[in-house]
């Protein structure tokens, strides 16, 4: 994590970044053949463009609140472009360890299975079982309606990238929820004889530069794993080839 940054230069990094991607984004994909709707990669496809139009989104978003110094919402996005972020590289880990898979040994039905899992796990994960199952989407998706622990996903972020997300994630929570620090601990600044109520944390300084600072980050995290997965992609549709039954 970057030490001693200005806000200001993190949110113009930010900026930047967020500028970067959106340079990127598909209007739409194409199905290049009959058999691409059995392929995952195709979907898989779909999934890394829909992360990259959600992350813009939250980014811009947070960027703005940041400005604006409406530092609760600002910290609650923040939060949700953590989880993201998370996502994103268990999207990428996932697709990897497929090809890797299929380089050393060969996949197994037990390795189709696991794929199958995880990438409905990520890409159509719900508690409304009737929206999915009028979701145009091949039904061998719709077995799993389980979706990651956002805890898991962000350990696992911070391993790699080797940062304490896991904390980042705790103190970010506790000002999305609307317990202590995210309310009372907030909004209200505690005199002797008196409390007054304000429209931002300012008087709390010492955590918006931090989460400032990690929204850079994160946004530089997501454009490295876009490029990640833009050269995987290939790999890993040569590899699907190879097992057009899924």
């Amino acid at each position: 994590m970057p030490e001693k940054q200005k806000p200001q230069d993190s949110l113009a990094i930010a900026n930047g970044v967020c500028q970067r991607i959106k340079m990127k984004l598909q209007k739409r994909l194409t199905i290049e053949s009959s058999l691409d709707v059995k392929r995952f990669y195709f979907i898989v496809r779909c999934l890394k463009e829909a992360l990259l139009y959600r992350s813009t989104e939250l980014a811009e978003t947070t960027i703005d609140l940041y400005r604006r110094n409406a530092l609760v919402s600002a910290a609650t996005i923040t939060r949700s472009l953590l989880e993201t972020t998370a996502l994103f590289e268990r999207l990428r880990e996932i697709c990897a360890k497929f090809v890797k898979k299929h380089k050393i040994h060969g996949c197994r039905a037990a390795d189709l299975e696991e794929l199958v899992k995880h990438i409905s796990k990520i890409g159509f994960s719900t508690t409304d079982l009737v929206l999915i199952k009028n979701c145009t989407v091949p039904k061998i998706l719709q077995n799993s309606t389980v979706p990651f622990h956002a805890s898991d996903v962000v350990k696992s972020l911070g391993t790699r990238f080797k940062f304490d997300a896991e904390g980042f994630y705790a103190s970010l929570c506790q000002i999305a929820h609307p317990s202590f620090q995210g309310c009372l601990g907030t909004f209200a600044d505690w005199q002797e004889n008196y409390v007054e109520f304000i429209q931002d944390y300012h008087h709390m300084p010492e955590r918006a530069p931090c989460h400032q600072s990690l929204l850079a980050v994160l946004l530089l995290t997501f454009e490295k794993l876009e490029k990640e997965m833009a050269e995987l992609l290939p790999k890993f549709a040569t590899v699907c080839e190879e097992y057009r039954t899924i």
